[in-house]
């Protein structure tokens, strides 16, 4: 809640969706909701001003936060949130957990709009036959050096 009060004091129309694997029976704040699973996330990131991953803790690739930029949503990230992204993006805003209420009013400030040249390097770097290819290729070479004579 330290965060969301931050940010209501200085945009009082804000509302936060976080969607968790356990969401709390009831809704402590009233500019909080929360959700579970969501079955068609494109939708849900149509409605967001921002994303914001406060991740402290992870491992893999951030696929929400890789999602959350290809359609063009400013995100805001600590440094977990947006590990193994390793492009500078306009949308990209990674600080850490102190000064994401600060970021957060910063961005809805600015209404960032979507560039199609950082679409297409995105896109370029994360689409996914970008990403098998390499892994054939190691596979590929590793198989022919362990072939038996």
């Amino acid at each position: 809640n330290r965060i969301v009060d931050r940010v209501v004091r200085h945009n009082a129309r804000v509302k936060f969706l976080f969607i968790v694997a356990y969401p709390p029976v009831k809704t402590v704040h009233p500019h909080v909701d929360y959700t579970d699973f969501i079955d068609h996330y494109p939708n849900v990131l149509k409605q967001a001003d921002a994303v914001i991953s406060p991740m402290l803790r992870g491992h893999g690739m951030p696929t929400k936060v890789l999602e959350a930029l290809a359609c063009g949503k400013p995100t805001i990230a600590t440094p977990t949130g947006a590990r193994s992204i390793c492009f500078c993006s306009k949308l990209l805003h990674v600080c850490n957990i102190g000064e994401m209420p600060n970021v957060i009013c910063r961005v809805l400030r600015q209404k960032p709009v979507v560039d199609l040249h950082e679409f297409n390097r995105l896109k370029l770097r994360y689409e996914w036959k970008n990403i098998i290819a390499p892994l054939c290729d190691v596979i590929e070479k590793q198989s022919f050096n362990n072939t038996i004579p």
